[in-house]
């Protein structure tokens, strides 16, 4: 297995941090990190993205995703995180907090794909 992990600490919202692992065997990553998160879902062996939480820590989750995951895969990916990160800091989705999930998604996406581009150099 191999991988290569970001630690991203999103300091703007709430020091958020969100753990982004690019891998060639998603199954086998998430198993080594299965004191830390609790994912029990059957994980297909060709899926191309998992976003995962910390089991005690509110603050912390972990992205998995594979180095040819498709933008459609770190799109989605990248939305549960944000998801998570901004229920972490109590925003709703609303018209009022619409700007500020879009900048954090399109930030958790740019991330993403430099941590993918960085493990396929």
């Amino acid at each position: 297995m191999i991988q290569l992990k970001k630690i991203l600490k999103i300091d703007l919202y709430g020091g958020y941090i969100l753990n982004i692992i690019v891998t060639n065997n998603i199954i086998k990553s998430i198993s080594k990190y299965s004191n830390k998160i609790n994912y029990t879902d059957n994980i297909d062996p060709i899926i191309d993205g998992i976003h995962a939480c910390h089991n005690n820590k509110s603050y912390k989750s972990y992205l998995f995703i594979t180095p040819n995951g498709t933008l459609s895969t770190v799109s989605h990916e990248a939305f549960h995180a944000t998801l998570k990160i901004m229920e972490y800091i109590g925003a709703e989705l609303n018209e009022g907090s619409e700007e500020s999930y879009a900048y954090l998604l399109g930030y958790i996406i740019d991330n993403i794909l430099q941590t993918i581009n960085k493990y396929n150099k």
